[in-house]
């Protein structure tokens, strides 16, 4: 798990995927990280074959995860509601805690 204080976790998993819904959650600002995430899918398609599903504990349904390339991609790509600041922030404190974990 990736803590991005004062934003938030990203969950990931053993092989180092990251939760897209963490991440648009976190880093995107959103409050139903689902919902973006279909959206964001149906505007760029070839995103979702970067991803994988992954069922974390105490999940009923899995969720898409991707490596921290893909994850870069995705933030690069998430839309400016809550500002590109906030974004670059987040993003930088992501890059550090990465970096931290390999």
């Amino acid at each position: 798990m990736i803590t991005l204080k004062p934003y938030g976790n990203i969950r990931s998993n053993r092989n180092d995927k990251h939760s897209v819904y963490d991440l648009i959650r976190v880093i995107g600002g959103r409050t139903q990280p689902r919902q973006a995430w279909e959206r964001f899918k149906e505007k760029y398609p070839d995103i979702e074959k970067e991803c994988q599903n992954y069922k974390f504990s105490k999940e009923a349904s899995g969720t898409p995860v991707a490596d921290y390339q893909c994850c870069l991609l995705i933030i690069k790509m998430l839309p400016d509601v809550v500002g590109d600041s906030y974004r670059a922030e987040a993003a930088k404190l992501f890059l550090h805690e990465e970096c931290r974990v390999i």
